[in-house]
């Protein structure tokens, strides 16, 4: 087996039909990183006329050494399980990165670890990949530990929900009954999400610069995200979307369940035999009717200030994997 320079074309036939796949390993990810100053290699280890494992390798210069460092965002495509098919891919990336003047390479391989629950606990019986970790370790490479989050480029936890082949009310049950109440709330308060257009990037902008300042992280200038949305958009990785709350229909919404409530009071001593459980439950609704005739006051209220605007509440960007 030898390690052979491909194409882009040839490059994006493999890594698409492999299961590691991410968009860190496209021509895509690349171009966006040659903005900031890296260069870009596509390689395979060919097996005859096959090839059985790849990478995309970014390069950079390190200033005063004057020799490159190479990263291979998310690790290469290969099974890290099979021991020789990763020594062999090893050494000819290591000879690679000599002939290129390099001298070291970096990976943070897209490979689950061990399965965990929400709460973090290790799930009995669960899926583990500890031999790939092993195999890497005592080919040489050099492996940084457990960090948490801010200390790795890439996030060391993912929560994963599949959703394939899925409607949307099985994709809820794997949620948390707080995340479900959440989404219920938000439909109730005219909370809608849209995927907005290159032209509203400077609205996204200052929702993140708003709650950078306010959650304690560091956000990116506004250049950051033109250039994703250049490289990334067009070919469907990236979507950034944007939830609003239309204040002309918020009142509606509360006067609307302000109603329900009130028709359930006025049959609760029907529905129930007993005078107790009935008294019980009639001074329930009678606290639900009290917040939402608030709320609908409330929002009238706001509604008065803001006129007739949409108030924007939050913004995300995803980068979608196929």
């Amino acid at each position: 087996m030898k390690l052979i320079k491909l194409s882009k074309e040839e490059f994006k036939k493999f890594a698409d039909n492999h299961e590691q796949i991410t968009f860190h390993q496209t021509e895509e990810w690349a171009n966006l990183k040659k903005r900031n100053g890296w260069d870009s290699y596509y390689v395979g280890l060919q097996n005859g006329k096959k090839i059985v494992a790849g990478a995309l390798i970014l390069s950079k210069t390190l200033p005063v050494i004057k020799k490159k460092m190479f990263y291979s965002p998310r690790g290469f495509l290969i099974d890290y399980n099979n021991k020789e098919l990763l020594r062999e891919f090893t050494e000819e990336i290591k000879k690679f990165a000599k002939k290129e003047k390099a001298i070291f390479i970096k990976i943070d391989p897209y490979v689950e670890y061990q399965e965990h629950d929400n709460n973090g606990e290790i799930v009995e019986n669960g899926y583990e990949n500890k031999k790939a970790v092993d195999n890497l370790k005592e080919l040489g490479y050099k492996f940084f530990g457990f960090n948490t989050m801010q200390e790795s480029l890439q996030p060391r936890w993912m929560h994963v929900i599949e959703i394939n082949n899925r409607n949307e009310e099985e994709v809820q049950k794997d949620m948390e009954s707080k995340t479900r109440q959440i989404l219920r709330k938000n439909e109730k308060s005219s909370i809608k999400t849209y995927e907005i257009t290159k032209e509203e990037l400077p609205l996204f902008k200052s929702i993140m610069e708003h709650t950078g300042d306010r959650r304690d992280f560091i956000d990116r200038p506004l250049s950051y995200y033109e250039a994703m949305w250049d490289t990334l958009h067009e070919s469907g990785i990236l979507k950034i979307l944007i939830a609003e709350i239309d204040f002309n229909n918020f009142p509606i919404d509360f006067q609307n369940e302000y109603s329900i409530f009130q028709d359930l009071h006025s049959s609760s001593t029907v529905l129930y035999n007993n005078f107790y459980e009935a008294f019980s439950e009639g001074r329930k609704l009678e606290g639900r009717i009290d917040a939402s005739s608030s709320g609908t006051s409330i929002s009238k209220k706001i509604l008065k200030q803001i006129h007739n605007n949409i108030h924007f509440i939050l913004g995300n960007h995803l980068l979608l994997d196929d």
